[in-house]
């Protein structure tokens, strides 16, 4: 992974900050989802650009191959033992488990098989749908009235499964979401 590979750079800031670079530069995927954070993510204290961000770390490194791989492991996990792994899946990485927890709290789940909610997991309309509810439901949660990066590297520490207060966090990940977003804060994009 990309994670592991900044010992040619001087220091961790040096490489978040050519490789936040490198994505806005040379990835156009903010095209391919802009109009899908625009409908999915409306009436919400997370901006759009956040979501974008965490999308493109999650994507980065992960050719189509990889992620076609996933999807056929979890189907024929399911057709084998009628269970899904509780794996990162669609272009948020999100977790089954925590698919079935945003779904429980928006009292959507009572007819959601495992099979339907990868599914949904496996459409980038509903994985980001997801993304965007979850993060909401996080900024409830913890009582946030207004975003800031205090707030968003909170919301990616729980996102990635850390406690807040964890020495782990906010850790390489979180800043690397938050460079991004901040480079895509000084770009001027349609959102």
């Amino acid at each position: 992974m990309y994670f592991n590979n900044y010992s040619y750079y001087r220091t961790e800031q040096e490489f978040i900050n050519n490789l936040s670079k490198s994505i806005i530069d040379s990835n156009n995927s903010f095209n391919q989802y802009n109009k899908i954070i625009k409908k999915t993510n409306k009436n919400s204290l997370v901006p759009n650009k956040f979501i974008l961000s965490v999308i493109l770390v999650e994507n980065r490194e992960r050719p189509i191959i990889w992620q076609k791989s996933e999807e056929i492991l979890a189907k024929s996990s399911f057709i084998l033992t009628k269970k899904i792994p509780d794996m990162s899946f669609g272009v948020g990485q999100i977790k089954l488990s925590t698919a079935k927890s945003v779904l429980t709290k928006e009292k959507k789940i009572n007819s959601q098989t495992d099979i339907s909610i990868l599914n949904k997991l496996l459409s980038e309309e509903e994985n980001i749908k997801m993304m965007s509810n979850y993060f909401k439901q996080i900024m409830n949660e913890q009582k946030f009235s207004y975003f800031d990066r205090e707030k968003g590297l909170k919301i990616l520490c729980i996102y990635h499964g850390y406690e807040i207060n964890s020495l782990s966090c906010p850790g390489f990940y979180e800043k690397l979401v938050w460079n991004i977003y901040t480079i895509l804060n000084e770009k001027e994009l349609d959102f």
